[in-house]
């Protein structure tokens, strides 16, 4: 009985989201109880770490830790979106409300510097960039920020109106991989999978094992091959799956409506100590955010349930060295 009340309740969730329909939730709860999986029971109890979450004061704060409680979100956060100098100002402050359940990643607010003075920037011949990198190196060191980013070394393709590119082996980008590995924080980097780029990617990780690279949206297009190889050889990158699932302008999915397509389950299960989950709403939306959590929790009931655990909080816990979640 009480299986079927924690089933009940996580499939009236879906619904208020959008995810299945009234009718769907009639043909679930009347299949017998062993028709439920031991997966889809677990995934619809895990316990969610969003690590593409960008702090922002157009979020209700009372109304979005409600729903965390609702769809299952222990923990959110990155960067704030791109402000200028306040950026981490702005995540920092928004933070604060809620410490317990968001979590700040830094120097997110380099993308205007770089857009502005160019080369100079990402060669850290820019003053005005050394003095953000000191800013940043300060705060690592007070604790203030549990990662570095969002980064946007490559954004030709994913975001063709705004898109920019600078080498992800730039100087800059070395120097903020040292910082990753001397704090012992994630470097969140958006970066397309075009060939030069991963390129650059591969050699970056080469030269420090210990920097600790979140791939954003893994790529936005790359397919389990290329994953694959690029996971078996450098043991310092993780994916971050944010915009992967759902609808999305410029991602190629992994799934179709929360059902894994060809390669991912494999993917998934063979590293599954290397992948972690966001969502990276762009606009304010507490349906479409639920909606997303909503086809995450579809696609755990697909894995073993000790890879579903990883990837839903497991590996962010480690990640932000955070205490497992009970």
């Amino acid at each position: 009985m009480k299986l079927i009340t924690i089933l009940t309740r996580a499939m009236l969730s879906l619904v208020r989201s959008g995810v299945i329909s009234h009718f769907a939730l009639i043909i679930l709860l009347v299949l017998p109880a062993n028709a439920y999986a031991q997966g889809s029971t677990h995934a619809a109890t895990l316990p969610i770490i969003d690590m593409h979450f960008h702090p922002d004061p157009a979020w209700d704060l009372t109304a979005f830790v409600s729903l965390f409680d609702e769809v299952g979100v222990t923990k959110a956060g990155n960067g704030a979106r791109e402000r200028g100098p306040d950026t981490d100002k702005v995540a920092l402050d928004f933070a604060l409300q809620n410490p317990d359940r968001i979590f700040v990643f830094g120097f997110g607010g380099i993308r205007g510097l770089i857009n502005k003075e160019g080369e100079p920037a990402w060669t850290l011949e820019s003053e005005a960039v050394r003095k953000a990198l000191v800013s940043l190196e300060a705060d690592l060191r007070a604790g203030k920020l549990k990662g570095i980013g969002e980064l946007h070394p490559n954004t030709t393709l994913s975001q063709p109106k705004r898109g920019g590119y600078f080498p992800a082996d730039s100087p800059l980008m070395q120097h903020i991989c040292r910082l990753s590995s001397t704090y012992k924080v994630p470097l969140s980097a958006h970066m397309d999978a075009t060939e030069q780029s991963v390129g650059e990617m591969e050699r970056l990780l080469l030269s420090n094992r210990n920097c600790i690279w979140m791939w954003a949206h893994a790529g936005h297009f790359a397919q389990p091959p290329l994953l694959r190889r690029l996971l078996q050889t450098h043991p310092n990158l993780y994916l971050e799956l944010s915009q992967r699932v759902g609808p999305s302008f410029y991602a190629d999915r992994i799934d179709d409506d929360g059902e894994l397509r060809r390669g991912w389950k494999e993917l998934l299960e063979d590293f599954q100590d290397r992948v972690v989950i966001g969502t990276d709403r762009v606009k304010p939306s507490l349906n479409a955010y639920s909606r997303v959590i909503g086809l995450w929790r579809q696609v755990f009931s697909q894995l073993s349930p000790k890879a579903a655990a990883k990837i839903a909080h497991g590996n962010a816990e480690r990640l932000l060295r955070l205490s497992p979640a009970n």
